[in-house]
């Protein structure tokens, strides 16, 4: 791999590493890009097709594959926001290909209203072909139509990449951990950061226990975890965020977080799903429908033994919750502990929680067993 690229995609510290001392990362204000446009992670499995009245023309598809390129099944795949698009761009990783280089290309990119990216679900991938060594023209050209108030579109991995931080696997980094302490462990890169607001999890191999574990090791400030069948559609100029799709996004807000001894206390956890808001600049959820309010639920207390990595696990206990409470000012805190991860999610100040198991602005403690 060139050094080049390393350093721009693999050797980014993330927020809370021993070269920042330590220190959480500055999330906590609200971050607005008044002319930026809107960026839409997607889950692999979501379908686009309903909300194309939200992604205006020229658009560009843009893919980047792997050294063995796309795979025989990429028509299977759901089908993206533009179809057909107005400029159709595959980058293969290590081909000879000056595509990303390319000025008449890149200057078509800068006049795009919709940016479509797809493709290879690591993450070096993507930094190989956009930024070899240093960004190139077309890198800058996607970062100047978007901050200009394209709309962003990622899909799966490609949709994790557009946020401030996302999480890698060990044998995506292609390189030989030197830290015994950190073999076999995923960590933190930087992503293209068209949405400010934190790390994003989202596409093949994401998991809710890896935005979890990352928010408790790298003192992030905020985080969402994007299932395979729903999508997250932020607005960085307004910070308000709204979830399409059936399957709850998973927002975790540390603003108000205290460390404990391997875990967190107090951080405001929200499963969203289809119809349900997030507002970055007041850091609340609402969620649309009937829902019911639930205070703090330290008092009472009772106990709900799940799988803690799996997000239905987590919805059902939400609709514990709610039953419990009956909408009439009732509390109650789910606990549970599963490998290696301990959850208690709990009522507090504007916490609602809705029957199917949707929730906003729930409060939770969440603890990493160090023997894990």
């Amino acid at each position: 791999m060139r050094a080049a690229a390393l350093a721009l995609a693999l050797l980014v510290p993330g927020p809370g590493s021993a070269s920042q001392g330590g220190a959480p990362r500055d999330d906590a204000a609200p971050r607005l890009a008044e002319t930026a446009g809107p960026v839409w992670i997607a889950g692999d499995a979501f379908d686009l097709r309903p909300h194309r009245g939200a992604f205006a023309g020229p658009c560009l598809a843009l893919e980047v594959w792997s050294r063995d390129g796309a795979p025989a099944d990429r028509a299977a795949t759901a089908p993206g926001p533009c179809d057909p698009p107005d400029l159709a761009l595959a980058l293969i990783r290590d081909e000879r290909d000056e595509a990303a280089q390319s000025l008449p290309l890149a200057e078509r990119a800068r006049a795009a209203r919709t940016l479509a990216l797809s493709g290879s679900p690591s993450a070096v991938d993507w930094y190989e072909c956009l930024a070899p060594s240093g960004e190139s023209r077309l890198l800058r050209a996607l970062r100047s139509a978007h901050a200009a108030g394209a709309t962003a579109v990622g899909r799966g991995r490609a949709g994790a990449l557009l946020g401030t931080w996302l999480v890698v696997a060990p044998d995506e980094l292609e390189r030989v951990e030197r830290n015994p302490r950190r073999v076999g462990r995923e960590r933190m890169v930087a992503g293209l950061g068209l949405l400010e607001w934190g790390l994003v999890e989202a596409g093949e191999g994401a998991t809710l226990r890896r935005a979890v574990v990352a928010c408790i090791e790298e003192r992030l400030r905020w985080a969402a975890y994007v299932p395979p069948r729903s999508a997250l559609a932020c607005d960085p100029s307004t910070g308000r965020a709204e979830v399409h799709g059936p399957d709850p996004v998973v927002v975790l807000d540390l603003r108000g977080a205290r460390r404990m001894r391997n875990g967190l206390r107090d951080v405001r956890v929200s499963l969203l799903a289809d119809g349900d808001t997030w507002d970055h600049a007041d850091r609340s959820a609402r969620l649309a429908g009937d829902s019911a309010e639930l205070p703090d639920g330290r008092a009472g207390t009772f106990a709900v033994v799940e799988d803690a990595l799996d997000p239905a696990a987590w919805t059902r206990a939400v609709a514990t919750l709610a039953a419990r409470s009956g909408g009439s000012g009732g509390t109650g805190t789910a606990r549970w502990r599963d490998r290696g991860l301990s959850v208690a999610l709990r009522g507090g100040r504007g916490a609602r929680v809705a029957a199917d198991g949707r929730a906003g602005n729930l409060l939770a403690d969440l603890q990493l067993d160090p023997t894990d």
